[in-house]
């Protein structure tokens, strides 16, 4: 059994597994929802979805659909202004908790520092030594504005979550009470509580409709070893030739859009996504000792520093409350940085030139593919926050067409070379630490990529190749404070 089949089965199980699994059976590490205290009816609204209480009438016929209680929505209104007089409130709630937890820091340092000060007093006179300096008074905590932001996006986080909730029996009531005049002040409610609420988000920056991020790395790249293809005239071997490991930098900008289409209860939403920057791209390289008359058997492949930016259209479907699915399609260029390189080989080593035509000046893309995401976040915090980029574990398989590998020049003679398949891993901030000590100081994050071409067949074959992208990220206010 060859790879690709493997490959195939392999995504077919694993579709099937999803499939039979009970997508709503999982952990949920995120935010609570808003709750109002002794108001059970309204935080119904918050906690759970109109589904939860629908019944089919007794004595109905056959095929009647469930529906809602009568009443279902009298205290909607209500509690949905009361939800957006939540807003204010924890806004203001915040700032003062932060000014009390403030005062009260005050109060214990000075009475800290008047203990100590005592107590120096007392050995000076028991020992009549000269006066000993105080130690420097402990690092200042945060601002209060930096404290009160944080309590408040969080506070906003957690209201959000009861008005995607609330959301869910607004359109329940629009859909069963299309003759009752209740429908409008239901209506009229939930747009006031909207406009405030998304108000509140963008002051504190949470509607941005992109979400970047700078990936800085070091590069391990392989290319591989095809197995040798005989000439259908000669029998001389013509692939080529494999170079080895080679460490590399990488540097880009990861970027997404907001989730257009996502709503409470909806599991297809779409998203734009895209990459511009620097990184190591598999090419072929040729001694430049053999000038126009470079020969297949006389290439190497080897990972080249390139420019490549790419976009790509990502429908997503949410399968868990961590996780989704997502079908991709897009297409980019690739440019490399130089169309010369040093082919190693010790004494022997030498220039070589990139011996595919065109591809130095810039060669286009397309792929398509499929990938899993698992956050460590529910998708409706992540959705509001654009934190879509780093998931904690990210799986992804696909084809590629790269026309950097056309049918021209020394492969000419391959067949279809420019048809590529991939395989993507990625995790992102997977803890490191010592089981001795109980704070967490770094976090190791890593990218691979592997490619090899669709088929096996024919007197030239592009090699395949593996890129590596690991990166670390040091918590440097927590090893600062530990090595003091």
């Amino acid at each position: 059994m060859n790879i690709r089949t493997t490959a195939t089965w392999g995504f077919a199980v694993a579709l099937l597994m999803l499939d039979c699994s009970h997508a709503t059976a999982q952990i949920k590490p995120q935010l609570s929802p808003w709750t109002i205290a002794e108001r059970n009816d309204c935080n119904t609204y918050f906690l759970f979805e109109p589904d939860d209480f629908k019944l089919i009438p007794p004595n109905s016929p056959k095929g009647t659909k469930p529906t809602l209680p009568a009443g279902s929505f009298d205290k909607l209104p209500e509690c949905l202004a009361l939800l957006g007089a939540a807003i204010d409130g924890a806004e203001l709630a915040a700032a003062q908790r932060v000014v009390t937890v403030s005062q009260d820091s005050q109060q214990r340092r000075e009475t800290a520092a008047a203990a100590l000060s005592a107590s120096q007093r007392s050995q000076q006179q028991e020992s009549r030594s000269p006066e000993v300096p105080a130690p420097p008074q402990p690092s200042a905590e945060k601002s209060s504005t930096a404290a009160s932001d944080h309590e408040t996006h969080t506070a906003l986080k957690k209201i959000y979550l009861s008005y995607r909730s609330g959301e869910r029996w607004v359109k329940e009531a629009e859909k069963s009470d299309r003759q009752s005049p209740a429908r409008v002040t239901v209506r009229a409610t939930f747009d006031q509580v909207s406009e405030h609420i998304y108000t509140k988000l963008a002051e504190h920056g949470l509607t941005q409709p992109f979400a970047a991020t700078l990936i800085t790395a070091f590069s391990l790249n392989n290319t591989g070893t095809p197995q040798p293809q005989k000439d259908s005239t000669t029998s001389a071997a013509a692939s080529t030739t494999d170079t080895g490991a080679q460490a590399d930098a990488a540097g880009f900008v990861a970027f997404e859009s907001m989730h257009f289409f996502n709503a409470p209860g909806r599991h297809l939403d779409i998203g734009v996504a895209g990459l511009l920057g620097f990184r190591p791209t598999l090419a072929l390289i040729s001694p430049s000792t053999d000038g126009a008359t470079a020969t297949a058997t006389s290439a190497v492949a080897q990972y080249q520093q390139a420019f490549t930016w790419g976009v790509w259209a990502e429908p997503n479907i949410r399968i868990a409350d961590l996780a989704e699915l997502t079908p991709f399609a897009g297409l980019g260029q690739t440019i490399l940085t130089s169309s010369t390189t040093l082919i190693e080989n010790g004494l022997n080593s030498q220039v070589g030139l990139v011996a595919t035509n065109g591809a130095q000046k810039g060669a286009i893309f397309a792929e398509s593919g499929i990938r899993l995401n698992i956050y460590s976040q529910s998708l409706e915090i992540l959705h509001l926050n654009k934190g879509m980029l780093t998931p904690t574990f990210g799986i992804a398989a696909g084809l590629r067409r790269d026309y950097r590998f056309s049918p021209s020049g020394i492969l000419a003679q391959a067949h279809n070379p420019q048809q590529r398949m991939f395989f993507r891993l990625s995790t992102d901030a997977i803890p490191l630490q010592d089981p001795a000590r109980a704070d967490q100081t770094f976090t190791l994050n890593f990218a691979l990529e592997y490619e090899r071409p669709w088929t096996n067949s024919g007197p030239v074959i592009v090699p395949s190749g593996t890129r590596f992208l690991i990166r670390g990220d040091l918590n440097l206010f927590k090893a600062t404070r530990e090595s003091k």
